[in-house]
């Protein structure tokens, strides 16, 4: 028997169809039932800190980097993303963009720019993840620890702004999922 990899849909339809299950009473949930798979939660709660580190980590080197080009440019960093490719201002920009950077490498990456940590946080988290979601569910616990695990892996859920319009709907749900688990 050959078995299909997990797609997030089928991930996303089955989250629904047990949620629904529980919310008609078509399965006892008890209040305080316990994760069925606790090494793998503990896990992904130590993989989780160091992603939330290393967020804080980058949001602190960007405010960084970010002030040397208001400064160095004359205008915030954002007014040089937004402008479009082909505009002939937006060279001088680059320049001043390139002419920070190399002065100022950002010293969490190695000589070719790929930084290290996040290679690493990322490899561990998707492993894990897949060992979470493959984990059938026992209990509203269980479920809200595999929405927490596909919320973070997955950028697009975690950020309600990204794609679709429809999108903000999978991130409430996720949102959902968790609040009703006890996960904040």
């Amino acid at each position: 028997m050959t078995t299909k990899p997990t797609t997030r849909r089928t991930v996303l339809a089955s989250t629904a169809a047990i949620s629904v299950a529980i919310g008609t009473g078509a399965i006892a949930v008890p209040a305080d039932s316990a994760c069925s798979f606790p090494d793998l939660v503990a896990q992904f709660v130590q993989m989780r800190e160091r992603w939330r580190d290393r967020r804080a980590a980058d949001a602190t080197w960007n405010e960084f980097f970010d002030g040397l080009f208001e400064k160095q440019a004359g205008i915030p960093i954002k007014e040089f993303y937004a402008m479009d490719a082909s505009d002939p201002g937006r060279k001088k920009y680059e320049a001043v963009f390139f002419l920070i950077y190399n002065q100022n490498p950002d010293p969490r990456c190695d000589e070719d720019g790929v930084d290290i940590a996040w290679t690493e946080i990322n490899r561990g988290l998707n492993s894990l993840a897949g060992q979470i979601l493959l984990q059938q569910p026992r209990s509203l616990t269980d479920l809200a620890w595999q929405a927490e695990v596909l919320f973070l892996t997955e950028p697009e859920l975690s950020d309600p702004d990204y794609g679709d319009d429809d999108k903000g709907l999978v991130f409430t749900f996720i949102r959902n999922v968790r609040a009703l688990g006890g996960l904040s």
